[in-house]
């Protein structure tokens, strides 16, 4: 089976990590591994981002979280979009690969990052306010202000390391 992108839909535990370059150990200090999901949304040619409204210094993201112990990486992914952008009318395209990257300096550890595409089903608005109300941090709410961007933008940059498999949407532009 593939996606409209190109991309063969596989199981993620079929695919190991791959190291990113780009993002190697600065030191070969003890880190921690922490299981992420990232959620590349799709509606046709635009990518669901968002960015804090009280955090703008935390750049253009996209919905992305800890994989539940026990969790399936792509149940993960539909979870993950939920939780933070309210969106329910989605279904996962295809898994687009897996990765590891180094969180630091904002966190002592490393995210083994699985990475969905995830397409719109439904309709949804070009921008809102969402507010995620049970962070994994367990603090107050967190206010998400989405937004679909084009593919093609060229200000289409996302924040730490976030965009790493990004061009496998592109695949065909």
């Amino acid at each position: 089976m593939s996606s409209a992108y190109g991309v063969a839909v596989a199981r993620a535990e079929a695919s190991p990590p791959q190291w990113c370059p780009a993002h190697a150990m600065a030191t070969a200090t003890a880190l921690f591994v922490k299981r992420k999901v990232l959620a590349y949304v799709t509606r046709g040619e635009e990518l669901l981002v968002f960015r804090h409204r009280d955090f703008p210094d935390a750049g253009l993201q996209v919905p992305a979280g800890a994989i539940e112990e026990g969790e399936d990486p792509q149940d993960a992914a539909l979870r993950e979009v939920r939780e933070e952008s309210g969106l329910t009318d989605v279904r996962v395209v295809g898994f687009l690969g897996r990765y590891l990257h180094n969180a630091a300096p904002h966190r002592d550890e490393v995210h083994d990052r699985y990475v969905y595409n995830l397409e719109l089903t439904g309709s949804a608005e070009q921008s809102w306010l969402h507010y995620e109300t049970d962070p994994s941090d367990g603090g107050p709410p967190i206010a998400f202000s989405f937004f679909w961007m084009s593919l093609r933008d060229p200000e289409l940059r996302l924040a730490g390391g976030q965009g790493d498999l990004l061009h496998k949407l592109t695949i065909g532009r």
